[in-house]
């Protein structure tokens, strides 16, 4: 009986150990860490530091998605930048014009 409840003790533990490994790897990160990023993210915090190690799995697509945000951010401040300038030109011109 005792040998019985030991080896399911046993089982019990290697199959929450695989559990957890598979989860880990398919997240590529600790899930604490996925949820700083998930949290800062919806704060619009793109500022936010990420591990530069090999990124896999989920932790990987947020990254890509944060260099994605960052790249389509930065081109909106530019072309509002353009604009501005733009706006100014014709300002001017049609001072001068009038």
């Amino acid at each position: 009986m005792m040998a019985a409840i030991g080896a399911a003790l046993a089982l019990g533990l290697a199959l929450g150990l695989a559990i957890s490994r598979s989860v880990r790897r398919q997240l590529g990160t600790e899930p604490a860490e996925i949820e700083r990023v998930a949290e800062a993210l919806s704060r619009g915090d793109l500022s936010l530091s990420l591990d530069e190690g090999k990124a896999t799995g989920a932790y990987a697509s947020i990254k890509g998605m944060v260099a994605k945000l960052v790249g389509v951010v930065s081109s909106i401040q530019q072309a509002s930048r353009n604009v501005s300038v733009g706006s100014d030109e014709i300002s001017r011109t049609a001072q001068v014009l009038s």
